[in-house]
Order: structure tokens, then C-alpha cells, then sequence
């Protein structure tokens, strides 16, 4: 339920971190995950989730980078 408020109160962060080559500093790719809180510090997935949750966080991760990429 917490997740489901959380997702309620627009309260779901996305949060990419680049990886990067620490030689080049070139990315490689970005860490894209879930986050909520009051300064985004919790996870979604350190919830013991069912599969089907997982998935609909994974598909709502994905929708957000698409849109969040035609911006870019």
C-alpha cells in the first residue's frame, strides 16, 4: 500500500545516474530506477513486490524514459 500511495500522490520519482568510464568519463549507459519520499530516498524495489507490481513499475520506469527522452 505504501507504494500505491505513494503513486496516488504523484509522489513516484524517476531517477537516472549516468555510469560513466572513470579513465574517459564517457557513459556507458544511466541507471534508471524508481524512487519516493520526501527527498526521493526509497526505493520501490527494496519491497518484497509481486511479480505483476514489478512489472507495472518497470512498464511506468519505461513509459517515463520514453517521454522524458523527447525532451532531451
Amino acid at each position: 500500500m505504501l507504494i500505491l500511495d505513494a503513486f496516488r500522490q504523484n509522489d513516484l520519482k524517476h531517477v537516472c545516474q549516468a555510469i560513466r568510464d572513470v579513465k574517459t568519463e564517457d557513459v556507458f549507459y544511466q541507471h534508471v530506477t524508481l524512487r519516493f519520499g520526501s527527498r526521493g530516498e526509497q526505493s520501490v524495489y527494496r519491497f518484497e513486490l509481486s511479480e505483476g507490481m514489478r512489472f507495472a513499475l518497470d512498464l511506468y520506469s519505461l513509459y517515463l524514459t520514453l517521454r522524458q527522452s523527447r525532451f532531451q
